[in-house]
């Protein structure tokens, strides 16, 4: 049975490039017997026009091995599918499962040999996922690795038959109806420090006062204490110094709105916001709303199905920020909480739009996977060796936020891979790229 998946068939180009690729692989003789076809074929012509019994001969096992190795492709297809049509029939629990974590599906299929067949193929084309062989497995288990998140309801599989000479190959996609939800991976966010670095206070002391707290207390005075905060009227009547004191610096009390804006690389991001969501440290009916979804629901389960279906919303990056703020999603002055890719992108102008309404209230977490610092190879090992693609150092990060830095609102920069936080709000670029470091 299947053991590895095949490259995803051809998607762009014009619409006469996509019916003429289509229409290839819908045709089962490979290139290779095509020419065994048309060599056979000439052959058999020459050697009946010149009565060349040799050739003709050598014609005729041509087009019976072509005829031998289709016939054994389609019967290796045929058992393919039989086995898997009974063992998906009726569907199954949902598939939930880990971006770039192996998950196994639960289908378990024979291991056949067919004679002049190759194994047969299985490759899933919705949702896109990588399929290999349970290790370690009596019979062929099948499990699969997500490359993003995801969410349908049916599961699209391809199966592709082939001859052991690659002269045909058949193809029959197979429809499961089993519905898949792939989330992001946490990695080493933790909620209780996103918490903590996001929180400013408890509750607004004053409703009218600034969140920094209004001087209405007073307290012995000290010698750091400035002269102008002194009150003289009260050292005149009891001769002790005493000065203004601020209260408590608290932040203002709503039920928060937790925002994801999509976006390229946005899967730590979305990892950030699933690590809040889990959590219950906002309460567990907090609201959630993404690009693709401005109307936000409180359910934790129907949560992460949009958190798990906004990949397909990377194009829109905050589009959809002002209009989940307009229907309500938030209460007036109420904290909102806002989860970007730390890589800015087209994304950025829009989600300072609706910051530079009221900056306050706005929190935001930019994350990103950075991992340790490391040093820079030298040119002849870089040119040599093709690894892994750099990731963006922490300080570059730092500076692309820039801008989101000086809006006012809180800025929290965090690496999925070490779980590190870095707070950059209230800091100058320069300050905060050395505060990153």
């Amino acid at each position: 049975m299947p053991t590895a998946p095949q490259a995803a068939p051809f998607r762009r180009g014009t619409p006469a490039l996509q019916r003429l690729s289509a229409w290839v692989r819908a045709v089962p003789i490979r290139p290779a017997g095509l020419f065994l076809l048309a060599a056979a074929g000439g052959a058999l012509w020459y050697g009946r026009g010149r009565i060349d019994l040799v050739v003709t001969i050598a014609a005729l096992w041509g087009l019976a091995l072509l005829a031998a190795s289709g016939a054994a492709a389609a019967l290796s297809l045929a058992l393919a599918r039989r086995d898997l049509r009974r063992a998906g029939a009726g569907g199954g629990a949902r598939l939930e499962g880990v971006v770039g974590r192996p998950v196994a599906t639960g289908l378990v299929l024979p291991v056949r040999v067919v004679p002049l067949a190759a194994t047969p193929r299985l490759r899933w084309l919705s949702p896109v996922a990588d399929v290999s062989p349970a290790p370690g497995a009596p019979q062929w288990s099948e499990q699969v690795t997500f490359p993003d998140r995801a969410l349908a309801e049916a599961i699209v599989r391809e199966l592709g038959a082939e001859d052991l000479l690659g002269l045909w190959r058949f193809a029959a996609r197979m429809t499961q109806p089993r519905s898949v939800r792939a989330l992001p991976d946490p990695g080493r966010l933790a909620a209780a420090e996103l918490a903590a670095s996001l929180a400013c206070g408890d509750l607004l002391a004053w409703p009218t006062g600034p969140p920094r707290g209004d001087l209405v207390d007073f307290r012995t005075y000290t010698r750091s204490d400035p002269a102008r905060l002194i009150l003289w009227k009260v050292y005149a009547r009891s001769r002790q110094l005493m000065v203004r004191a601020p209260e408590p610096a608290r932040a203002p009390e709503g039920r928060p709105l937790l925002y994801l804006v999509a976006g390229e690389q946005d899967d730590a991001a979305a990892a950030a916001a699933r690590v809040v969501l889990e959590s219950g440290l906002f309460g567990d009916d907090l609201p959630f709303a993404c690009d693709g979804a401005p109307v936000p629901v409180c359910e934790l389960p129907r949560a992460l199905d949009l958190l798990a279906a906004s990949s397909a919303h990377r194009g829109r990056g905050g589009a959809d920020l002002a209009a989940a703020l307009a229907l309500g999603a938030a209460e007036p002055g109420s904290p909102v909480l806002l989860a970007v890719p730390a890589d800015a992108g087209a994304w950025l102008p829009r989600v300072l739009a609706s910051v530079a309404t009221d900056p306050s209230r706005f929190a935001i977490v930019a994350a990103a996977d950075i991992g340790p610092d490391a040093e820079r190879p030298a040119l002849l090992e870089r040119a040599l060796l093709r690894g892994e693609p750099a990731r963006p150092p922490f300080d570059a990060l730092a500076r692309g936020l820039a801008p989101l830095v000086t809006s006012g609102a809180r800025l929290v920069l965090a690496d999925r891979v070490s779980g590190r936080l870095a707070v950059l709000s209230g800091m100058e670029p320069q300050a905060a790229a050395g505060a990153a470091r």
